[in-house]
């Protein structure tokens, strides 16, 4: 036999005796003794490579948890890193965020990579965890986790405060015990939580005792896109800026998770992968940390295909999209060669499914659109056929399926990663296309999060444009509107704007009827001066023939004054913007806006105990650069420079209404400064006068600054 031979034999694996060695690998049944005949099964090339029919060990885009730790490898350096600084002697950390890009591995790294490694920490005693996101309830999320997974005892987190949760925390734990509790998709508290359960634990997180007080350990993963949502909680923001980031990982980190769930799951088992598959797979993996799912997902579709080597790989991203596009096209889409077409209404009733499972950014960035949690209640209200499907995508390891335990309990339904929404082309198409749609749903959901955190006060209800686009919503029948939250807000919503309307047809007919009142008056005014038809006045002496000299006592005078100084600080409707526009242009670097405001006041004098309203009226124009909650005011003379900045191209309708529409969503957050403005401008109005009243040596002046009556964006 020779090294040439593809059967030669490489290493002889015994039960016992002496360690051989030879060609190429062979199993040996029996003892060997001195001369003994050994017997002996070949393993050829081919067997070696050889998985049809041995159960797939690799996951595909399902997370690693705990339960797979021994098929977990790669970041072991990182893991002793992690454990090290969670458990210094001089201060063990009680809250450590693992930041990372979407895709980077945060959940499995944490579950099946850290927990582990505390457990051998931790050895003398006893690790418990527990494991949750948390989706729109945080805290019941918090208070589920810590009675189902770690045995503490139940309690309402809503009422928790951070000194009270310590204590909790310190009284139940055994003093053998090691508490470590997972926050997983920490981001979600900023897309899908609502904000009364959100700032509470945002509470609880900023105040965590020290690890020494309640033997608890909290680890969150958040997506490194989602940091800057924790600048206004400046201790958080903090603590995540130290904390572990996942970036990409090395060549030979990759060949271990390549090779180790096979290791683990067929240890006594000759299958291994060639060579330069390995390599190859850990050369395309090692360019970008959020290539991880793609290679997992490779990796469970090349044993699929039931050949480990070169021939069952094209690329990373070829992976995911094969699986998901065969999904979308075969029933039988597991089958060697499928042959079961779905007609074209079951592929559209999928990805509408998916898109009801994501929430897009409202800021053009598709990089930021994440996954979206929903009840399969919701999904499936009005369509129980939908209940097979999320069936069926589940079983394909599309969607991932689980239940939040409660009275009742919450059967919850995802996309299983978020790697499907920037590699799947179909549903990337899917999104653009209806882009728009799922912006108003997406800003209905969020409005409705603000309309629960504020007690559902009617200041929070939905009018003007954004009650429209619910009446899209609900005309769709929009998953947003299938739960009974969002039914009452917008039904809350309609009854108020119905309300609105009466009272403005009211207030409609009132106005005609002071109209016709005044008209009235002026006719009889116009009879008194000795006129009946049209007439011709002067303010000036003399008056020529048919003109009517109306000085200030006039009663013509004296009447439209009092109209004008009555009526001048009443609402000018409900619009805030009158005329708006976009351009393009060089002159700034990011999103500007201009605002041209106008201020109204009553500035109230008084001579003895006879007091008189004179009504003052200026504009200026206002400049910010960002969005309206995040707003950089600029100086006044940039803001007259770019009043006069030409456009450098053209900007399409829809780009513009977007753009014009949130500066309209954000304008709540600019009155702070625009009050502080309207109050400096005020003051300064009344200094004037005042200086014009004591020169006329006038006995005293007050003031009363005037409500904003109305703004002009340009």
């Amino acid at each position: 036999m020779t090294d040439s031979d593809p059967d030669s034999i490489t290493n002889i694996n015994r039960s016992g005796g002496a360690d051989l060695s030879a060609g190429r690998d062979i199993n040996v049944d029996g003892d060997v003794a001195g001369r003994d005949i050994i017997k002996v099964t070949n393993i050829t090339d081919a067997q070696q490579y050889d998985v049809h029919g041995l159960a797939n060990p690799y996951l595909g885009l399902q997370s690693f948890t705990y339960a797979d730790h021994a098929k977990y490898a790669g970041r072991e350096k990182l893991i002793v890193e992690t454990v090290a600084r969670l458990t210094t002697l001089d201060d063990p950390l009680a809250l450590l965020f693992i930041t990372g890009a979407s895709g980077s591995g945060k959940s499995s790294f944490v579950q099946a990579g850290v927990l582990s490694a505390l457990e051998k920490h931790y050895a003398a005693l006893r690790v418990k965890w527990a494991v949750f996101r948390p989706s729109h309830n945080p805290l019941a999320a918090l208070a589920d986790a810590l009675w189902r997974q770690l045995g503490l005892p139940q309690f309402d987190a809503h009422v928790v405060s951070p000194a009270d949760f310590g204590d909790f925390l310190e009284t139940h734990t055994p003093s053998q015990q090691v508490n470590v509790i997972v926050i997983d998709q920490f981001e979600e508290l900023f897309t899908q939580s609502n904000a009364q359960p959100c700032n509470a634990l945002f509470a609880l997180l900023t105040h965590l005792p020290p690890f020494r007080m309640t033997r608890t350990h909290i680890i969150a993963t958040v997506r490194a896109d989602y940091l800057p949502e924790l600048f206004a909680l400046p201790t958080l923001y903090d603590i995540a800026k130290r904390g572990i980031d996942l970036r990409v990982m090395s060549v030979d980190e990759l060949r271990e998770v390549i090779q180790q769930p096979l290791r683990a799951t067929y240890p006594d088992n000759n299958k291994r992968f060639r060579a330069e598959l390995v390599e190859r797979l850990a050369q395309d993996a090692a360019e970008d940390a959020a290539y991880l799912p793609l290679l997992q997902v490779t990796l469970e579709e090349i044993w699929r295909k039931g050949t480990l080597t070169v021939g069952s790989y094209t690329n990373l991203a070829d992976a995911i999209k094969q699986r998901a596009d065969k999904v979308l096209a075969y029933q039988d889409y597991d089958a060697a060669q499928p042959n079961q077409p779905r007609i074209s209404e079951e592929q559209a009733a999928i990805l509408n499914l998916c898109l009801d499972l994501v929430d897009v950014s409202l800021d053009d960035e598709a990089r930021r659109d994440v996954r979206r949690r929903r009840s399969k209640d919701e999904l499936v209200s009005g369509a129980p056929e939908r209940a097979r499907l999320i069936d069926t995508l589940t079983q394909a390891r599309l969607l991932s399926v689980d239940t939040e335990h409660g009275e009742p309990a919450r059967v919850e339904v995802d996309l299983i990663h978020e790697t499907l929404l920037s590699n799947w082309d179909h549903l990337r198409q899917a999104v653009a296309e209806r882009r728009h749609e799922l912006r108003q749903r997406v800003r209905f959901e969020q409005q409705l999060k603000e309309w629960i955190g504020q007690n559902r006060v009617g200041d929070y209800l939905l009018g003007g444009v954004r009650l429209a686009e619910a009446r899209d919503l609900e005309h769709r029948d929009d998953v947003a509107l299938h739960n009974a939250d969002a039914k009452d807000y917008f039904f809350h919503s309609v009854e108020r704007e119905e309300v609105e309307r009466q009272r403005e047809k009211a207030r409609q007919l009132e106005e005609i009827r002071r109209l016709r009142i005044r008209n009235r008056i002026i006719g009889r005014l116009a009879e008194a001066v000795g006129r009946k038809d049209k007439f011709a006045a002067r303010f000036e002496l003399p008056v020529q023939d048919e003109q009517v000299y109306l000085s200030r006592t006039h009663p013509i005078v004296e009447g439209l004054a009092t109209y004008v100084m009555d009526t001048a600080l009443d609402p000018i409707g409900e619009g805030i913007a009158r005329r708006c526009g976009v351009i393009r242009t060089s002159k700034v670097e990011k999103r500007t806006t201009l605002l041209l405001v106008r201020f109204r006041y009553h500035i109230l004098t008084k001579r003895g105990e006879t007091e008189q309203a004179l009504l003052a009226e200026d504009c200026q124009l206002l400049a910010f650069a960002g969005s309206a909650e995040k707003a950089q005011w600029l100086d006044g003379s940039i803001a007259e420079e770019l009043l006069l900045a030409q456009p450098d191209a053209n900007v399409h309708a829809e780009q513009a209404r977007d753009f014009l529409q949130k500066v309209l969503d954000g304008f709540e957050a600019l009155r702070p400064h625009l009050n502080e403005v309207d109050v400096q401008h005020g003051e300064e109005l009344l200094e004037q006068h005042r200086r014009v009243r004591m020169a006329a040596r006038m006995q005293g002046v007050s003031h009363q600054r005037a409500l904003l009556s109305n703004t002009l964006a340009q």
